[in-house]
Formats: structure tokens, sequence, C-alpha cells
């Protein structure tokens, strides 16, 4: 064999084995890799920013982080016992980002998102959950939008006060896992950032 031909069907080779660990590595996430925080957690913060007019800005990231999760609380206050939000397989499954798109991104607004999975007890149906939580938004007075085009029954619930939650069913070749569970907070200004807020691994209807 040549030098030449050598080099080729050495090329080759590496060429087919950076291929398969591509594959491996996209293939074995299995459910546990049903999705990932990093992209998920930053659509949801992007895509869904609250309109109302009569926001309150957070005094402080840690008031903002609070008033959320307290809204989470009261929205499992409202369903069925057993259910919970869950962030160990996203962990941290939350964090800050800009609310502009700018060059000096470090002067932008910024507020706080939260992203989790639902846990919940056997025998509930996933789809009158998801309206059911639409619901009791709206009975709060929120506005609450379903977004048509998506397969997946979803709901997106807007307070007065400028926060937003969101739950969403699992695409069909995950639709034995229950829904997915966002939030998001109001934007305030950049100085007010706090890394060392709490981030409660699990929010359950009795958490004080």
């Amino acid at each position: 064999m040549s030098i030449s031909t050598a080099k080729v069907v050495r090329c080759r080779r590496l060429t087919l084995l950076c291929v398969l660990a591509v594959v491996l590595a996209g293939g074995c996430g299995g459910p546990a890799s049903v999705q990932t925080p990093n992209s998920e957690t930053r659509k949801f913060h992007r895509s869904e920013k609250n309109t109302m007019t009569n926001v309150s800005q957070p005094s402080s990231q840690w008031q903002a982080q609070e008033v959320l999760y307290e809204y989470m609380r009261k929205t499992l206050q409202a369903l069925p016992q057993g259910i919970s939000l869950d962030n160990t397989r996203l962990s941290p499954g939350g964090g800050v980002d800009t609310c502009e798109d700018r060059i000096d991104s470090e002067n932008s607004p910024i507020s706080y998102y939260d992203y989790r999975d639902m846990r919940v007890p056997q025998g509930i149906d996933y789809a009158e959950l998801v309206a059911k939580v639409g619901d009791v938004w709206r009975s709060w007075g929120w506005r609450v939008e379903e977004r048509k085009g998506s397969d997946n029954p979803n709901r997106y619930g807007y307070s007065p006060d400028g926060y937003s939650l969101n739950i969403t069913a699992r695409p069909p070749q995950f639709a034995s896992f229950p829904p997915s569970f966002g939030g998001n907070t109001p934007c305030f200004p950049p100085e007010l950032r706090d890394d060392h807020v709490p981030i409660p691994p699990v929010i359950t209807r009795d958490d004080s």
C-alpha cells in the first residue's frame, strides 16, 4: 500500500470514529435527557417576558426569586396532593439572563428564570393537569394563553406584577413523563444580581 493510500484509509477511519462518537453522545441519554436545562430554560426565558404594564420592579434578586417560588407553591396548593417541582435533574435549573439584546450586555436589566420537572402521582392525566393549572392562574386574574401550533398541551400565565409561569406537556416520544414547569421574574437592574441566593432543589405545596 502506498503512503498516500495509507493516509486516505487513516482519514476515513478517523472520520468514521468521529461520526460514531457524535451518534453515541447524542443517543445514549435516554429518558433522563428529555430536555436540557441550558437550552430549555433560556428558550423559556427569552420568549416569555411578561408584557403586563403594572410591573413592580423587584428590590433585590432574593425578593424576585422568593416571589416566583411563592407563586409556584401557590399553584401546587391548588392541585392534588403529592405534586412537586423538582430541578435536581437539571441542577441548578435556573439562573440570570439579560432582558435586552445589546452590545453592552453588562448594563442590560436582568431577570431570573427557573425551570423544573413536575413530580406527579400515578393516575393523573397530564393534559388535564395542564388545563387545570391554566384555570388556577386564570382564577387569580392572570392572563393565560395556550400556544397553538404545538402538539404538546401547554399554558402560559402572566401575573399583573410582572411574573410568568409556564407548564408544558412533554413531546410525544416522552409522553409518559410529567410536564415541565418554568417561571420568570420581572426585570431588575444588573447591580442587584446576586448569585448566592439559594435555589431550592424541590418545591412543594407545604414549603415555608
